[in-house]
């Protein structure tokens, strides 16, 4: 504030005046130091030219996609950087000439996690007006979620609301989203300046992908849980030699998996369709396309309208007709693209029809649960095989039957990595760390842990692990006493909720060592969650919340301001699904 100017009837002297001054001076400046440090940084360069590319992301892909995007624009002879949304303040968005968004949808229409701190800013009534702001938004989503795209959409419209002009529409991408998302970044391009981006030029190397993945090999599948758990949960090691993938601790790994055969069969009979018979000009077969190219376990929101004319189904019309989420989400909740077809006894359905219907099969994520810096050639995932009973017939999960059953001699599996920066250990390997992943959610932390003992990183390490019981279902046991023994797991809680009458669930053991958390964080240490979002990760958060305002001695709003701290400068992070 170089310039203060006081009201002329202000009944201070000169001095004083100018030690005013001085004190609002060095205000300011203490201000925007500290607003510096909590992440509103000033853009590299925030000329009219200049392009800011922000990401919201919670597997990756929107972060690569901002980064990609900025390189070309860069190779283009154009200003850009791209920054987590996290990084961006309301302070610093308004001075920002040209704003790009490139934004993931979460969960049922949320906003990933990396945005949540900015989002909830954004809608506030106290956001600043953005006149002067030039934005766009890519947004990223899958079409069989109610909520397609919704984050991307919401960001749009507020970003209209607050004055700002459009450069160019918004689109949304399902997850196909390669095709569109390059249409797009060419067409904001063209209204940057430049004719046609062009990629850099790269190194040769092999890039595997979604498209493109590479074909491994099982060479472990070793059982876990014990033969009185409910649940069988498996440890798998993949064979990486020769595809020259690199991974870090908190990625991931897709697998493309095949559909049940049993469930293909119970399909092509119930339309008719011989197992032989031919479906495309390839010579593939019906039964080769819906083992492998076809989703047959979740049915979309295509499948389920489109359908409808072929059930002759009054209560099944009423339902689609009345359009209330919650009452369908109840109706298909547990059931199968064949579920849905069992509803007319006597369904006729072409067949090419049918499968026009189906959406391409996806390849599915797992936490990466190794360390590179002990074995960078394989990776080691925990998955636990889903199946549950719907009208007296049995189903099972897509990918986590398929490992289960795969012929290890003979079958190679589809993967790709997919890079998770949201999801990574701190920089400064003094930091302590606290985690909590019960059941398969130990998965990453199982990696963390062999990683700092690999690296003999100096930080403190506290994990909160449990499911129902100890006998039958404390996976990995003998490797975290291993880790304890060598303190490089400074403590272990653990919560079996069905060992005792009460249940103990890992937030019951969180709110139980509150002081010793709080004094952790105040230490600096990194928060990490893995695992269930819908409920544990929510009874997680609301412990972790209440732990600040009780021990921190705070009032709501100073520990909903510590928290949202925590989330800024990355050190509270989620591997949730």
């Amino acid at each position: 504030m170089k310039n203060f100017n006081f009201p002329k009837n202000a009944p201070f002297s000169e001095d004083q005046k100018s030690w005013i001054s001085g004190f609002m001076s060095g205000l300011q400046t203490r201000l925007l130091d500290e607003a510096k440090k909590d992440g509103a940084t000033q853009p590299e360069d925030n000329t009219l030219s200049h392009v800011n590319i922000f990401y919201g992301t919670q597997t990756g892909t929107a972060e690569n996609i901002a980064h990609e995007l900025a390189s070309n624009l860069k190779n283009n002879k154009l200003s850009a950087t791209s920054k987590c949304l996290s990084e961006l303040s309301m302070e610093i968005l308004p001075t920002l000439k040209k704003s790009v968004f490139v934004v993931s949808t979460y969960g049922e229409g949320e906003m990933p996690d990396n945005a949540d701190v900015f989002w909830n800013e954004l809608s506030a009534n106290t956001a600043p007006s953005l006149e002067n702001t030039e934005y766009a938004v890519l947004a990223l989503g899958d079409t069989s979620y109610d909520d397609f795209c919704e984050a991307g959409k919401l960001l749009d419209l507020r970003l209209e609301q607050l004055g700002g002009t459009r450069m160019l529409q918004r689109v949304d991408c399902d997850v196909d989203y390669e095709e569109k998302a390059s249409e797009w970044s060419q067409s904001l391009g063209h209204i940057l300046g430049s004719k046609k981006l062009e990629p850099e030029a790269k190194k040769e190397t092999i890039n595997w992908t979604r498209k493109n993945p590479f074909l491994a090999k099982i060479t472990e599948n070793i059982l876990l849980s014990g033969p009185g758990s409910n649940k069988e949960i498996r440890h798998f090691e993949i064979d990486l030699e020769g595809s020259e993938i690199k991974y870090l601790v908190g990625d991931s790994i897709n697998i493309f998996p095949s559909n049940d055969p049993k469930l293909v069969d119970q399909i092509l009979s119930k339309i008719g369709v011989g197992k032989h018979d031919i479906c495309d000009q390839k010579g593939k077969t019906y039964y080769e396309a819906l083992k492998t190219d076809y989703e047959i376990s979740t049915p979309s929101k295509a499948f389920i309208k489109e359908i409808e004319p072929f059930l002759s189904s009054k209560s099944y019309s009423q339902l689609l007709s009345a359009g209330s989420k919650d009452d369908m989400d109840s109706f298909l909740y547990g059931k199968d693209i064949l579920d849905i077809l069992n509803i007319n006894e006597a369904l006729k359905i072409d067949a090419s029809f049918f499968i026009d219907l189906l959406r391409p099969l996806q390849h599915r994520a797992y936490s990466i649960s190794s360390s590179p810096l002990k074995n960078p050639n394989k990776v080691e995932i925990t998955v636990s095989k889903v199946e549950w009973d719907n009208d007296g017939r049995k189903h099972n999960g897509v990918c986590s039957n398929y490992l289960s059953t795969l012929d290890q001699t003979s079958e190679n599996v589809g993967v790709f990595l997919s890079a998770n920066n949201s999801f990574r250990l701190p920089e400064n390997d003094n930091l302590p760390i606290i985690m909590v992943g019960p059941g398969t959610g130990i998965a990453p932390f199982k990696a963390f842990l062999e990683e700092r003992d690999a690296s003999k990183a100096k930080g403190k390490n506290w994990l909160f692990f449990g499911d129902q019981t100890e006998k039958d279902d404390f996976i990995y046991k003998d490797l975290l006493t291993e880790m304890q023994n060598k303190s490089v797991l400074t403590r272990l809680d653990l919560a079996f909720s069905r060992d005792q009458e009460e249940k103990i669930y890992v937030q019951t053991r969180l709110l139980e060592n509150s002081q010793e958390i709080f004094h952790w964080l105040e230490e600096g240490a990194y928060f990490y969650i893995c695992g269930d979002a819908d409920r544990m990760a929510k009874d997680v958060e609301a412990a972790l919340i209440k732990i600040i305002r009780e021990c921190g001695r705070f009032s709501s709003e100073e520990a909903d301001q510590y928290f949202k701290e925590l989330k800024r400068n990355k050190r509270y992070l989620r591997d949730v699904y």
